[in-house]
């Protein structure tokens, strides 16, 4: 009798270090999906910005070009 309780408590303890395992494997999904969007999110902005100083640039270069354009046109 003695021998089915030790059994039956060996039984619940391996029950609850596996559920506890699964659920530390569970937040450690969690917690590397919320980074990968965070970095895709970061790729994201900085390509956003990337353009949006490729297009500022062409603007100035442009502008200088023309304004070179014109002091040529005055000498």
């Amino acid at each position: 009798m003695e021998k089915m309780v030790e059994r039956k408590i060996v039984y619940l303890i391996e029950l609850v270090l596996i559920i506890l395992g699964l659920l530390c494997i569970a937040v450690v999904i969690k917690n590397n999906k919320e980074d990968a969007l965070k970095r895709g999110n970061q790729i994201l902005s900085r390509r956003e910005s990337e353009k949006k100083d490729l297009h500022r640039d062409s603007h100035q270069t442009a502008a200088r070009l023309k304004s070179l354009e014109e002091s040529k046109k005055c000498l």
